[in-house]
């Protein structure tokens, strides 16, 4: 492996894996990452906000969140792939971010609390498409903890929150099963989820 940085065009600096042909190709040719989403949550985010991201991968909406929010808000960032981590550390850490202001996880969002197989693309090739689903071209699979939303925020004593993003590759319907009673007693003010076709039907029936 080796560490790619580029500039992106929202002004960070941004490290990823060379070999990343998902989001590291994204950044590699366009220095962004889905333009339309970071202007949404830049359209939402205010200082003092707790947000929550699911499926952080490299960090960009990482960044983007904890600039916005500043030094008086939080930010709780979920990746399952503990690949990701050492970038995601390093790309909050180059930008500025404080780090008494955000929580990284290396943790699966799911309906209930336990260990989940994961499956991803060999040698690095995409990394954020790390999932619970088992396809051909995903030949890697390794076990990680999982954990509800409502679970997390009753045991770590969580603030109400602002946002909540989640992208997790086909477990946005688990992770919503898993935050009932959030949805329920304190829901947030704005939730952004990132699905495919299929996987909006299940969203739908929630």
């Amino acid at each position: 492996m080796a560490e790619q940085l580029v500039v992106t065009k929202q002004g960070f600096l941004i490290s990823f894996d060379d070999r990343d042909m998902g989001v590291g190709r994204n950044l590699r040719v366009d220095q962004e990452h889905e333009p339309a989403t970071c202007a949404m949550l830049q359209r939402c985010l205010r200082p003092g906000m707790n947000v929550l991201i699911g499926g952080s991968n490299y960090g960009v909406f990482d960044c983007l969140v904890a600039r916005a929010i500043g030094r008086t808000g939080h930010l709780w960032s979920f990746e399952a792939n503990p690949d990701l981590l050492p970038f995601r550390q390093q790309n909050l850490r180059q930008n500025g971010a404080d780090e008494s202001c955000y929580t990284l996880e290396t943790l699966a969002i799911y309906s209930g609390a336990g260990f989940i197989a994961m499956h991803c693309e060999p040698d690095g090739a995409n990394l954020g498409g790390t999932s619970i689903k088992s396809e051909p071209h995903k030949t890697r699979s390794f076990l990680v903890r999982c954990v509800s939303l409502d679970q997390y925020c009753d045991h770590s004593n969580l603030p109400p929150l602002d946002l909540i993003k989640l992208d997790i590759e086909g477990a946005e319907a688990d992770a919503i099963d898993g935050m009932a009673n959030m949805l329920q007693s304190a829901p947030p003010r704005a939730m952004i989820l990132e699905s495919t076709a299929m996987d909006s039907e299940r969203l739908c029936e929630r």
